[in-house]
């Protein structure tokens, strides 16, 4: 009987931690997503940035537009160009680095998103009272005396239900 005990309290801390790690998983792809709209944003800046500076961003045609003829002193066309050159391969390098940041975190919201997914689809078989328990003691990690009066029920029945919960989720989640 302890045996069977222990192997209980083990699913249950099992799923616990599988529900505590869904939430961080949630409110880390919810952080990313806003990572992501930023330096989407910053590499719509840096485009604009080169388009300001008359520097044409093609893959195959990488140079400088002139809307004014230059002035013939070859020495302040040289270094203006020079000056221009070297403002653009630092915004390439910026663009370039926030391309990359911003596939990193795609990837990162897709894996995230694949392991929040196979979670979600057994809170889609809950009733929604259940999910609602759920989302207050693991998403915002209330104590089960918050819970009842959100709930309007007892903190004891809370917790009943709970323990039902996990014990259900414990086998839908193949821990039994």
């Amino acid at each position: 009987m302890k045996k069977e005990n222990m192997n209980n309290r083990e699913t249950i801390e099992r799923v616990e931690k599988t529900l505590t790690r869904h939430f961080r998983k949630t409110r880390t792809t919810e952080r990313l997503r806003g990572q992501h709209q930023r330096v989407k944003s910053r590499i719509d800046n840096i485009r604009d940035d080169m388009k300001n500076c008359n520097y044409d961003l093609n893959t195959d045609l990488r140079g400088i537009h002139y809307e004014n003829t230059p002035t013939k002193t070859l020495y302040k066309s040289s270094a203006i160009e020079g000056e221009l050159m070297r403002v653009a391969e630092r915004l390439e390098d910026e663009l370039y680095e926030c391309t990359e940041q911003k596939y990193d975190i795609n990837k990162q919201i897709r894996d995230l998103e694949i392991e929040i997914g196979e979670v979600e689809y057994v809170f889609d078989q809950l009733e929604e009272e259940d999910m609602e328990l759920i989302q207050l003691r693991y998403g915002k990690e209330m104590t089960f005396r918050e819970i009842a009066n959100r709930m309007l029920i007892d903190s004891s029945t809370a917790k009943r239900k709970k323990d039902k919960l996990l014990i259900y989720l414990a086998t839908e989640f193949g821990y039994h």
